[in-house]
């Protein structure tokens, strides 16, 4: 099978030392074109990351408020349609702490401002969410 040429999800941490180091490498998606736009770490380290996938196979993990994605049945983009995910990584990347879709029946986005919070639009209004450290979501 010919390398795929949709594009993929890396979280890195190097230490600002000199010379640098990479303390931990790590890739995130499924099968599908998965790209982050955003990306926040917390006091504790862990680090936060919100973006659009087109992966049915996206990891999931903790308690996640959806497992798979909905039925694309308003979507007219098929097949790139996507779905919007967030993603809880611990200091160590040992696993994931949280990881859940967050998608309608259309093709969803997320967008970032550089902070836990993210927005996006799913297929039926306009959905803001956050994730806080009780592991939920708030929908405004």
């Amino acid at each position: 099978m010919p390398p795929s040429t949709l594009p993929n999800i890396f979280v890195a941490k190097i230490t600002p030392s000199s010379p640098p180091v990479v303390k931990y490498l790590t890739f995130l998606g499924g099968s599908g074109s998965d790209t982050s736009v955003g990306l926040a770490v917390d006091g504790g380290g862990d680090a936060y990351i919100v973006g659009n996938t087109s992966s049915t196979d996206f990891p999931t993990g903790g308690v996640p408020y959806q497992t798979t994605t909905k039925a694309k049945t308003q979507c007219t983009l098929s097949p790139t349609c996507t779905s919007v995910f967030v993603t809880e990584l611990n200091p160590q990347f040992a696993g994931l702490v949280y990881s859940s879709y967050l998608s309608g029946t259309g093709s969803d986005q997320a967008t970032g401002d550089g902070d836990r919070h993210q927005s996006g639009r799913l297929r039926h209004g306009h959905y803001k969410f956050h994730h806080s450290r009780r592991r939920g979501f708030a929908n405004q």
